[in-house]
């Protein structure tokens, strides 16, 4: 089955051994273990399929994932050179690469993860809103239960009563399990990104230089978010955020942070040490369930600033079910 990558060979190999350009360093916090591997990169941050697609004509196709190798790669990497090169890009480069930092936010496991949640959570909640208008309007109650029973025949002794609905809406009766359609995570990817790489196209780009012995590492959920909040900088979730800071490491020596609260354009500089750490630090944090490096004691010290348990998507993903439930999407 092939293999498709949600965190691109092109640019995990920004991140390879010092020894090997073909091997990272690479830990999945899935295994029971805090053993770091060296791993080859066409290995890293697949699964099998993730984007063979139903198409118009009925035949599922790798036409998602071509587009992806032949196009958006390519080109990524020749911006990235450029940025490394600490070289201003046209208005067309910094577009088409907002572009690339967009879909590479939305194709991850760890978005379909969230986008999976949040939808099951709307759907559920629709449903019970439906049911609840059942079990409140009689008249409603007896003409959907008089359509069932016309268009399937069914027992009216087995059409449910007011209790089983109630029971529904509680959930002691049975609770609904919902697939979400690959193709819906998808297309609405495509909806968000445009409004994505929109905004990041306008803001303040600053790449910043690891300084000597030190570097940069990323994740399986490469581009996170430090938030400002009354209580300080915390790291998150929401692109798009007032005075939100997003990173994207760009390789094990450089790193791209998007600023709105700056003018357009573009900034270079070599950072401290301590930045590195931070922007490791907020990476780290950040990633779903793999981190990678181009060291071994890197990608272990990283692993030690993650607290017990901590898993971002996992926050991001109770949070909006609250947020569902509490009526703050209708």
């Amino acid at each position: 089955m092939p293999q498709h990558h949600f965190v691109p060979q092109t640019y995990l190999r920004g991140f390879a051994t010092d020894d090997d350009e073909d091997r990272v360093f690479f830990h999945d916090v899935r295994v029971k273990d805090d053993e770091v591997n060296k791993r080859l990169i066409e290995d890293v941050c697949s699964q099998n399929n993730l984007y063979k697609l139903l198409m118009d004509d009925n035949e599922y196709k790798d036409d998602l994932e071509d587009t992806f190798a032949t196009v958006a790669e390519p080109k990524f990497r020749e911006v990235r050179d450029k940025l490394l090169a600490k070289q201003n890009l046209s208005y067309e480069d910094k577009s088409e690469f907002s572009a690339y930092i967009a879909l590479q936010i939305m194709r991850t496991p760890a978005n379909r993860e969230i986008y999976s949640s949040m939808s099951k959570e709307m759907w559920d909640r629709e449903s019970k809103k439906y049911w609840q208008k059942l079990l409140d309007d009689d008249a409603e109650r007896e003409r959907v239960f008089e359509e069932v029973k016309k268009q399937t025949g069914t027992d009216p002794k087995k059409i449910p009563t007011k209790e089983d609905i109630q029971g529904i809406i509680d959930g002691t009766k049975f609770k609904t399990e919902w697939t979400i359609p690959k193709e819906n995570w998808i297309i609405d990817t495509m909806e968000i990104m445009q409004e994505l790489f929109r905004a990041f196209e306008k803001m303040h780009w600053r790449i910043y230089f690891a300084p000597r012995g030190t570097a940069f590492i990323t994740t399986d959920n490469p581009v996170s978010v430090l938030l400002q909040e009354r209580s300080g900088w915390m790291v998150g979730h929401g692109y798009l955020a007032p005075n939100a800071i997003r990173f994207f490491p760009l390789s094990k020596n450089a790193c791209l942070a998007i600023h709105s609260d700056a003018p357009n354009g573009f900034s270079f500089e070599t950072a401290t040490k301590r930045r590195v750490q931070q922007i490791n630090g907020v990476t780290v944090m950040s990633r779903f369930n793999i981190v990678i490096g181009h060291n071994k004691a890197l990608v272990q010290r990283q692993l030690r600033k993650i607290p017990d348990g901590f898993n971002l998507v996992n926050s991001i993903t109770e949070h909006q079910r609250t947020e569902i439930q509490n009526g703050l999407y209708d």
